[in-house]
């Protein structure tokens, strides 16, 4: 005979021990078509029935990691945790780089947007997929509990990329809910977990985007041998680029940019044009880069380092983001951005 069991209830705080005044229980199952109601009170009990019907969290497989966790951070200016939500399995993971090896931390359940597929609009209850990173924190004070739960990280969507296709909307976060609901429910295309997760992922969460979070529709695993020769691909490429900076030839350090650029309000052309200007004027410099970071999704990379420039004109230190597409079988840079960064973290390997 199969039986199930469903439990509502009515709840007077929002502790993790709820104070249950009513429960209603109805027990039914495949030969007996009935409904039994049982109204009891009940003084301060431990709660677990929604959670007990929340999709199962699937564990990534040994010896892998996700393949677009190219360059972790070994360095203590990024964050060397990565958040990775596969949509898919309905699971939340964290990775750490631990001494230069990509470790699984801990994996959890997961609900997202209610419709399946990537984010375009707004209002289309759909999770955005993509590299995004973690802005601020909000404490319970500052939500809804009823809707967020304990606590809320917000995710820097709309980024480039999703600027690149237009894409509207916004209010993206990873945040948790109570237990009265059920990870099954869809949300409005956030990231949800419960309160014990989003706990165990607060310890180790930098925000000012210091911490990725990873969203695929569908994780895809590699070994470490793997991994490796797509740092070593990536590397190589960065290397190469800014080799064709240090050398001022103009035609061959454009040929790593996209028609499609578009960054400090100037187009490819128009970037092309500064560029001229700047290389003529520039004299000899030198350009070291550190703390390289490297994540991609999809035909998507986002690479970030933070540059030392030195010049007989200019000396500047700051953080460099590329934002590259894959264009056939080359990667091409769309975007850039630099910020001032005011002091050196400890150091790591140059390139």
């Amino acid at each position: 005979m199969s039986t199930y069991l469903e439990v509502k209830f009515l709840h007077k705080n929002h502790q993790k021990n709820l104070n249950i005044d009513f429960i209603s229980v109805f027990l039914s199952n495949t030969k007996m078509n009935f409904a039994l109601t049982i109204l009891l009170f009940f003084g301060s009990i431990p709660f677990t029935f929604a959670e007990n019907i929340d999709p199962p969290g699937v564990k990534p497989p040994e010896g892998k990691i996700p393949s677009g966790l190219i360059q972790t951070s070994n360095s203590t200016f990024y964050n060397d945790y990565v958040i990775v939500a596969d949509k898919t399995r309905r699971t939340l993971s964290l990775w750490q780089n631990k001494k230069g090896q990509v470790q699984l931390v801990n994996y959890f359940p997961m609900d997202h947007g209610k419709k399946s597929g990537n984010k375009n609009v707004q209002g289309d209850l759909k999770t955005p997929e993509g590299i995004y990173f973690v802005q601020t924190k909000k404490e319970q004070h500052e939500l809804d509990y009823n809707e967020y739960g304990v606590m809320a990280f917000t995710l820097d969507y709309p980024n480039f990329f999703d600027h690149m296709k237009k894409k509207t909307g916004g209010g993206i976060w990873l945040h948790s809910i109570p237990p009265t609901k059920t990870l099954k429910r869809g949300s409005r295309g956030c990231l949800v977990v419960r309160e014990k997760a989003i706990n165990e992922v607060n310890k180790y969460i930098k925000v000012s985007k210091k911490t990725p979070v990873l969203v695929y529709r569908k994780v895809y695993y590699v070994t470490p041998e793997q991994n490796l020769k797509d740092k070593a691909s990536i590397n190589q490429w960065l290397k190469s680029w800014k080799s064709a900076w240090l050398s001022k030839d103009l035609n061959k350090y454009m040929k790593f940019y996209s028609p499609q650029f578009y960054a400090s309000k100037k187009n490819y052309s128009a970037w092309k044009k500064y560029k001229r200007g700047v290389f003529k004027s520039s004299g000899s410099f030198q350009v070291n880069f550190n703390h390289t970071v490297i994540y991609r999704n999809s035909q998507h990379i986002i690479i970030r380092f933070l540059q030392d420039y030195q010049s007989e004109k200019l000396s500047d230190y700051g953080e460099k983001v590329l934002y590259l597409t894959l264009e056939g079988k080359k990667l091409k840079i769309v975007n850039e951005t630099w910020k001032e960064e005011k002091e050196k973290p400890l150091a790591s390997m140059s390139l």
